[in-house]
């Protein structure tokens, strides 16, 4: 499909009348949709999110009328390229997403639901979803269209069985439900439905070719793929919906499903088993596989050597002359014995592990955390070369494994190839990733070989290319030499449920000329990004300092896979996105922006342009999806760059102009205190604050205070450097405690006194730079890190522990200094700060903090800030508290609290800030609690305002149950008994 501007033009206009859905045809949306999970890139005509079932019929139409290519698309979190075409991508993950009801065992659900919303829904009924993905991310959708199965195949086998209807668009636009429960159509029924014709002629073709179709098809264990035919022959009613199920989209649109579930695994047992070698692996799976586990699995020692070495449990339970390891896993009711009688049966045979780990019970640590630490480690790999899944999903006879494992370790030498891999006895299974760099086209070369050699002895050892992915891009070039004899046949089935091939062209039945073969991810014209010329003029410098990579180095590192998409309440990420829920909210969508516009210098200039800059601002600077990434990818630091060039390019707006000289306002604001205040309650003034400067008239202020803390710390000598023969720390206020709340400050010195630590403020010192920086403002945010450094550098040489009140000072300093300025004393500062929880606790542990606190007689909810996450270390401020007798924590981890810093204030942002906080401030505002704390500022100010609480930071809570600060009374809810 030749990519033509005014085709797009003509497709949106032609749209915008039948679809009340997004219809995108802009650059970037297009290069967001250009990638899913897989190293693969294809820039698709146009991409439309339709609203309901009648507009994704009436899409279908048009593009049939105009012969343009569909492509659906779930949550894009396939690795084989599967969701990847030219024509109009239909992305069916934001709209289609009702769980519709749960009938005894049968659930009836959308296709935009995912995996891990339906486990949520079912989390308290006694059932579970059947060959769960690896992903929980994935789509019904798209699942069911890959038919692709999890971690438990061998004992659950592929989703298919499962399914009994399945709602489909045809090629006609009609929509039908198939059931599995269809009876064959009568023959002198005259028919009239397009799901009747294709019906009928489907099961004449399967009749008449009956017995050229099961010797042509896979005899494995485990088939997958060929559109289930072997299968669906065998079945009693010829049942139609089989043939969608793995199908890629290339049949028809999967909008709903109705699947089984199963019961839940009954009390699963664990056992991990060390071997000197994999044969001898091999050879206890044979005898596992003889009391039926649920799971199977074996690692070779590059796979669980990454676990080892990034995880102590795990180095604990590996013998250090292990080369293999072997687990096994067992539920229901024989799950003990069947346990026991593998270790007597592997003990008679003489194959004696060198270490064995069993886990019996839910409280034990569980051996399959060695898988989870592997792959974590495994995408968290980073350099010019990455692991990747395109030759990963191999599968054999049984009987041929070991065989087939010698030959591959062979053709890995042969071509200079790290890979690691697991396998899976029971079904076959050999799941391998190899170490490249596909971008490069001499390395593409390699690994083309590489593969061919790799498929060539899969096909020699009566395998398969797949048994629990989709064939997609990855794997389809090969289709051809591995199911020659039954290829014709799936061209047949193609025809007849898509004869015009607009359905998904180039996967299934063959490749399409209009696709290039293996279209990896580029890097642009930068082959190789690290070495690229740095005074070339078409080449975009990075303006903040990258001191281990570039910029799109750094995004090329995203290998989107999509747990960035996720909406559990167990993670953060990503904020906004939870509330947006599309694509261009994702954190993957930044990373891949990054990766495509700043490695092609033709599209350089959209890095910094308006419309990038719309989407940065969907970024809030949480750091949560470089915290919880797989991978780690440094997502808001691209981020930060894309705001700063912006800036650079186009200069600062108003609103951010003023947000980012926040430190000024509110010293401004402190020196006209109470006046400033009163202005604050007015509504007059609120209106005309935000028609002049953006910030919402509905936002209730934080009041200033009329001395702020620095004046008053100078009053008190605490400005002075204390006895250098103490102990000693210094302390960096930053701006709310320095102007709006000096009892936080007060607090801390307070307590750090009663823990006999001299306290010193210096003077000189301004708000750390986070704010300006978060705006793209980067000279400003420089300009205060420099005046910073001037009063801390000479401090942190003294050895003084830098302590910081407000996490946000405490990651700019850790994370953020660095970015703005090359010069060794900010490094020495950053080595230096402590953020304040953190330092009392390590005090703690050390047996030196004092805990003659007094009951504090509280219910209090107690939020735990992005930034105090993001710095990457214990989280101990339930402990810390927890020192207080009577005091009642309960924990507000339902979500973000949406303020994220300056965000938060802005009217554009506030309806937004409000919908990301809702979760946890609605449990705050809804509980019994009476107050609630959190280390953050901008948290309390959206906590106080939208929870409707007060909230005090957590040196507060501690300074009164010391008894330290009588004042602080005020702050506490009547109801509070101190003795």
């Amino acid at each position: 499909m030749v990519q033509d501007p005014a085709l797009r033009e003509m497709i949106f206009d032609d749209l915008k009348g039948i679809i009340t859905g997004k219809i995108l045809i802009d650059p970037l949306s297009l290069k967001l949709y250009s990638c899913d999970a897989s190293p693969f890139e294809v820039t698709p005509l146009a991409v439309v999110i339709p609203n309901n079932e009648e507009e994704v019929s009436a899409l279908v139409k048009y593009a049939f009328e105009k012969k343009i290519p569909l492509i659906p698309r779930g949550g894009g979190t396939g690795t084989s390229g599967a969701a990847l075409g030219n024509g109009i991508i239909i992305d069916l993950s934001q709209n289609f997403t009702n769980i519709i009801s749960l009938d005894d065992e049968i659930l009836h659900a959308e296709c935009g639901v995912t995996i891990k919303q339906i486990g949520d829904f079912i989390a308290r009924t006694q059932f579970r979803i059947p060959s769960a993905p690896w992903n929980e991310e994935r789509t019904l959708g798209g699942w069911l269209s890959s038919d692709a199965s999890g971690p438990f195949l061998l004992a659950d086998k592929h989703p298919r069985h499962y399914v009994k209807a399945l709602k489909v668009v045809l090629d006609d636009g009609s929509v039908s439900w198939f059931e599995s429960t269809s009876q064959g159509s009568e023959p002198t029924k005259e028919k009239v439905s397009r799901a009747e014709i294709v019906q009928e002629r489907f099961s004449f073709f399967l009749e008449d070719q009956k017995d050229e179709l099961l010797s042509a098809t896979s005899t494995l264990p485990y088939p997958h793929g060929n559109y289930n035919l072997r299968e669906t022959i065998k079945s009693k009613n010829k049942d139609l919906h089989q043939v969608f199920l793995g199908a890629e989209g290339t049949l028809g649109i999967i909008l709903a499903a109705k699947i089984k579930l199963v019961e839940k695994h009954a009390n699963p047992q664990w056992g991990l088993y060390c071997f000197n070698t994999l044969q001898e692996s091999m050879e206890a799976s044979h005898y596992a596989l003889q009391h039926s586990p649920e799971l199977c699995d074996i690692l070779e020692h590059r796979f669980f050597s990454l676990a080892k070495a990034g995880d102590n449990l795990c180095a604990e339970w590996i013998h250090p002359n292990t080369n293999a390891v072997l687990l096994l896993c067992f539920s229901g009711a024989n799950q003990n014995i069947s346990l026991n009688a593998f270790d007597k049966s592997i003990s008679e045979a003489g194959i004696i592990p060198i270490r064995t780990y069993h886990c019996l019970d839910a409280q034990t640590p569980s051996p399959w955390r060695l898988r989870e630490v592997a792959l974590k480690a495994l995408a968290r790999v980073k350099g010019p070369e990455t692991f990747h899944q395109f030759i990963d999903d191999l599968v054999l006879p049984r009987e041929n494994l070991g065989a087939f494992l010698e030959q591959l370790t062979t053709v890995l030498k042969e071509h200079e190839s790290t890979a690691v891999y697991a396998i899976c006895p029971g079904t076959g299974q050999v799941q391998l990733r190899v170490l490249g760099t596909p971008q490069k086209s001499k390395e593409s070369a390699r690994l083309w070989s590489l593969a061919d050699k790799v498929y060539g002895l899969v096909q020699d050892f009566g395998g398969a290319l797949s048994c629990q992915e989709a064939l997609g891009l990855s794997r389809l070039p090969w289709q051809a030499k591995l199911s020659a004899g039954i290829l014709p046949s799936l061209q047949k089935i193609k025809d007849l449920f898509d004869p015009y091939n607009q359905f998904n062209p180039g996967k299934v039945v063959g490749t399409s000329s209009e696709i290039p073969i293996w279209p990896f991810r580029s890097l642009g014209d930068l082959e190789n990004p690290s070495e690229q010329n740095k005074n070339s003029a078409a080449t975009i410098q990075p303006i903040l300092k990258w001191k281990d990579n570039s910029p799109l180095i750094e995004a090329s590192h995203c290998n989107g896979c999509g747990l960035c998409k996720t909406q559990s309440s167990t993670k953060r990420m990503c904020p906004t996105n939870r509330v947006i829920k599309n694509e261009h909210a994702t954190p993957r969508a930044k990373a891949n922006l990054a990766r495509m516009l700043l490695g092609s210098p033709k599209d350089q200039q959209l890095f910094s342009s308006e419309e990038m800059r719309d989407i940065s601002d969907l970024c809030i600077n949480c750091r949560m999806c470089a915290t919880e990434c797989p991978s780690h990818v440094d997502i808001p630091g691209l981020m930060l760059e894309a705001k700063v060039a912006n800036v650079e390019m186009h200069s600062i707006e108003r609103s951010d102009w003023v947000l980012s000289r926040t430190e000024l306002f509110s010293s401004l604001g402190s020196m006209l205190a109470p006046l400033s205040n009163l202005m604050l309650g007015n509504f007059f003034s609120r209106w005309l604050i935000e028609k002049l400067f953006g910030i919402s008239r509905s936002r209730k202020l934080p009041p200033f205070a009329r001395a702020n803390f620095i004046k008053r710390a100078k009053k008190k000598g605490w400005t002075k450097k204390p006895n250098p023969a103490k102990t000693k720390v210094a302390y960096f206020v930053d701006i709310f405690a320095n102007y709006h709340d000096p009892s936080v400050g007060e607090a801390i010195v307070a307590i750090l006194h009663h823990n006999g630590i001299e306290v010193h403020v210096p003077e000189g010192q301004v708000g750390c730079g986070m704010a300006p920086l978060a705006q793209g403002d980067v000279d400003y945010a420089r300009a205060a890190l420099r005046q910073n450094i001037r009063v801390f550098a000479d401090l942190a040489r003294e050895g003084y522990p830098i302590i910081c009140s407000e996490p946000t000072a405490a990651l700019f300093f850790k994370q953020d200094a660095g970015r703005l300025l090359e010069d060794p004393d900010v490094d020495l500062v950053a080595s230096k700060v402590e953020e304040f929880t953190s330092f009392l606790w390590n005090l703690h542990v050390q047996g030196l903090l004092k805990t003659d606190f007094s009951p504090v007689n509280l219910q209090v909810g107690q939020h735990v800030p992005c930034h105090l996450k993001a710095l990457g270390q214990p989280l101990v401020t339930a402990q810390l508290l927890g020192l207080i007798p009577q005091l009642h924590l309960e924990a507000l981890t339902d979500s973000c609290s949406g303020m994220a810093g300056t965000f938060g204030l802005k009217a554009a942002n506030l309806s937004l800030s409000k919908s990301i906080g809702q979760p946890m401030l609605s449990h705050l505002e809804k509980s019994n609690l009476v107050l609630g704390t959190t280390e953050c500022s901008a948290c309390r100010i959206q906590m106080e305002d939208v929870g409707a609480k007060q909230t005090v930071h957590p040196a507060q809570l501690l300074a009164f149950a010391y008894g330290l600060l009588p004042q602080l009374s005020r702050m506490m809810p009547k109801m509070v008994k101190k003795n």
